[in-house]
């Protein structure tokens, strides 16, 4: 939730190795239903959405379960549920429709 963490780790998460993904993954996770509607946490999560593994999406996508119509009526949510409808797969996207 910070202007600078953010862009750190969205600099860093394109050049780790898998291991270290899934390590700031782990981190993130429980975060995440906060940082979706954050100035500056919304592209962290946008990122992993872009380049996390299918399980991940998946996780993430699990998320956004009862949260759609929230984060869609937000200036940063709405931008983290276009993020997710681009890379989450198909069933997944019915779910949340």
């Amino acid at each position: 939730m910070d202007q600078y963490g953010s862009r750190f780790i969205q600099q860093k998460y394109d050049v780790t190795s898998e291991e270290e993904k899934d390590l700031i993954f782990e981190e993130i996770l429980p975060q995440a239903n906060s940082l979706m509607n954050d100035v500056f946490g919304n592209y962290v999560v946008q990122k992993l959405f872009e380049y996390g593994t299918d399980p991940q999406r998946a996780t993430l996508a699990d998320q956004l379960l009862g949260s759609v119509l929230k984060l869609t009526k937000s200036m940063y949510g709405c931008r983290v549920v276009q993020k997710a409808l681009e890379f989450i797969s198909l069933d997944q996207k019915k779910l949340l429709i």
